[in-house]
């Protein structure tokens, strides 16, 4: 399902994700007549060369090495979610990246260059001939304080964003969902150098920041903001977690 916020006015973009389904860039007019050119950020909005607001609309995978073992596998999954012929108008793809095993796969850490060539990139490649934007979501869903998932986290970055550093279809999600501790100050600590890396590798590619406590607190992006162009962030809503009476304190700041 996607999930659109649209709060009060603010100072950087703001993506919205929800994790079961779809995920949406804000704001304002679709991509349907332009094919996959570098997005940016200005301001709050996410823009196309020509100076043209972009909202992406699609689907999120389940991890992508997990998709291949399923009757239709990721590159079927992803020809499924672009076919207009069927009602879809999928315009990108989440591929979710497990650093570690799920579902009887032993995950991104246990053999990358295997992951990369059996799962991520044929993925990604697919999504290029469809003409598609593909979002990388290095999925880790715990604690982003321990010498372990710094580790990991470069590790990853530092393999897959130069290989798509040329590439516009590529977007990067830096971290799935971070949960304690539940202090934007302390995660940007940790994961601003992450950010450091992936744009000193690519230079161009969007890179999606999320926030503490599974990615819903982030009411202090737009007033301590990471440092680096082209940042748009990320909030995740679970109506067990509050509802709709939240949003205004979690991520209007940030909207």
């Amino acid at each position: 399902m996607v999930q659109n916020l649209k709060l009060r006015s603010a100072l950087l973009a703001l993506v919205v994700a929800a994790l079961l389904g779809s995920i949406a860039l804000l704001p304002a007019t679709s991509v349907h007549a332009i094919s996959t050119p570098w997005l940016s950020v200005s301001g709050r909005y996410i823009k196309d060369p020509s100076g043209n607001n972009v909202v992406l609309r699609g689907v999120s995978l389940i991890d992508v090495s997990v998709a291949n073992t399923r009757t239709r596998n990721a590159l079927a999954q992803i020809d499924i979610a672009t076919n207009s012929a069927d009602g879809w108008y999928a315009r990108v793809v989440r591929l979710p990246v497990y650093p570690d095993a799920i579902d009887g796969q032993p995950g991104w850490n246990a053999n990358p260059d295997a992951y990369f060539n059996n799962h991520l990139n044929p993925a990604v490649q697919r999504c290029i001939a469809r003409q598609i934007y593909c979002i990388i979501d290095w999925h880790y869903i715990k604690d982003y304080n321990s010498t372990a998932v710094d580790t990991a986290t470069r590790n990853f970055w530092s393999y897959v964003a130069p290989k798509y550093k040329d590439v516009p279809n590529v977007i990067f999600e830096l971290y799935n969902e971070p949960i304690y501790p539940d202090n934007w100050s302390t995660w940007k600590t940790w994961a601003q150098p992450w950010v450091n890396l992936i744009r000193a590798a690519a230079p161009n590619n969007l890179i999606l920041v999320g926030g503490p406590r599974w990615s819903q607190n982030v009411a202090e992006a737009a007033t301590n903001p990471f440092t680096g162009r082209n940042i748009a962030y990320v909030a995740h809503i679970y109506p067990q977690h509050g509802g709709q009476s939240t949003w205004d304190a979690w991520f209007g700041n940030s909207a």
